[in-house]
């Protein structure tokens, strides 16, 4: 089980500000465990002990700044934990950047229950050979309908 790290950083592209912003109030809220902060600057950069959570919306793919963000964060051994806006599960080649593809990241939802788990209980593998994902257990366990690569909240 990974201990909490430092920080949480939330890398984001101008088009996904409103909901990196609804993670920042989820945060307060669930007392997260972590200190919850936006990548807005592209000069304040992830260390090890940082998690980046990179939101994954449709025009991600695109954004200069966040795979400079990924870069760094994986370059220093961050963990790496992919929110996705579409509800995949899983890595969706069609919107996640080149930059954070095969470099260790979870794939997950963007819902809070699967993101607290991450936050709580995913340790990135040294070193990471793949990108991951949560079981299909976990998805159960958390209350989540599971319909192809997409899962859904069903509480």
């Amino acid at each position: 089980m990974a201990g909490p790290s430092l920080r949480a950083l939330i890398a984001c592209s101008p088009a996904d500000g409103a909901a990196g912003r609804g993670l920042l109030s989820w945060s307060a809220a669930a007392r997260a465990g972590h200190a919850f902060a936006l990548c807005t600057d592209p000069e304040a950069l992830p260390t090890a002990s940082d998690t980046l959570l990179l939101l994954i919306g449709a025009d991600t793919r695109d954004q200069g700044a966040v795979a400079r963000q990924v870069q760094v964060a994986s370059g220093c051994g961050s963990r790496l934990i992919g929110l996705n806006l579409d509800g995949w599960r899983l890595k969706n080649p069609l919107t996640v950047p080149p930059a954070f593809s095969n470099r260790g990241a979870l794939f997950v939802p963007c819902s809070a229950p699967i993101v607290a788990w991450a936050l709580r209980q995913w340790t990135r593998p040294d070193p990471p050979v793949d990108d991951y994902a949560c079981t299909l257990d976990v998805y159960r366990a958390l209350g989540y309908t599971v319909d192809g690569h997409v899962a859904s909240i069903s509480r």
